[in-house]
């Protein structure tokens, strides 16, 4: 059963090298501005930050890997296509400013029939349509389950003891919790008000690009 969607940047098999710590990343709010629900590509918009993050962390030993819940699918906000349309956006920009992402990894699903007076939505979603019931279902890479985090782990032989999370969630932090890895909590995007779950982070800081220097400069 196929658990999670993927962008590859590469289709090298890692299998064979040597162990390489990941600092995995939130997309929504951490390297991209937060827009509740993104379904549109003219709305993307990536925090000036990002681009020397991902820059340190690809001169670095880490690979950087990205981990995202896209319920938008689920939602028929809108479809697989675009989600892979606001990848391309994304590692497009990175590249302008000399930089990659080694792996994009994102979740397509949500478990819930949407219901308006759900809290988890808000008010100024509106759908028309019903949910995608393809994608309207329990998985195992919907965070803070790990499918995504174990499916890099096989695809990149990665050092999980020397491994990070870094996102603007309890969700991201209760994931990387889940996983064993460290977590850091961003300030940006909901900058861990979302209250989903009593966990705390490792580490807190500003945004993004002070996260990845402390994580490098401290290995």
């Amino acid at each position: 059963m196929q658990n999670n969607h993927s962008s590859k940047h590469s289709n090298l098999n890692n299998l064979d090298r040597h162990k390489k710590p990941a600092i995995f990343i939130d997309r929504d709010g951490t390297i991209i501005e937060y827009v509740a629900y993104l379904n549109k590509l003219e709305n993307l918009v990536l925090y000036p930050f990002s681009y020397e993050a991902i820059a340190m962390i690809n001169r670095s030993d880490y690979l950087g890997i990205v981990v995202t819940n896209q319920p938008v699918v689920a939602m028929n906000l809108c479809d697989i296509n675009m989600v892979e349309k606001m990848h391309n956006k994304m590692e497009s920009l990175l590249k302008q400013h000399g930089c990659y992402l080694d792996h994009i990894f994102f979740c397509p699903h949500h478990p819930d029939k949407r219901h308006l007076s759900n809290n988890e939505y808000f008010d100024n979603v509106k759908l028309e349509e019903e949910e995608n019931l393809i994608y309207n279902k329990e998985c195992e890479c919907r965070k803070p389950a790990i499918g995504m985090i174990e499916k890099a782990k096989s695809i990149y032989n990665i050092d999980m003891d020397n491994s990070w999370i870094i996102g603007d969630t309890t969700r991201d932090i209760q994931t990387g919790i889940n996983a064993g890895i460290k977590t850091a909590l961003v300030r940006t995007g909901k900058a861990g008000t979302d209250n989903r779950y009593k966990v705390t982070p490792d580490f807190v800081f500003d945004n993004l690009k002070e996260a990845v220097n402390f994580i490098i400069n401290c290995s």
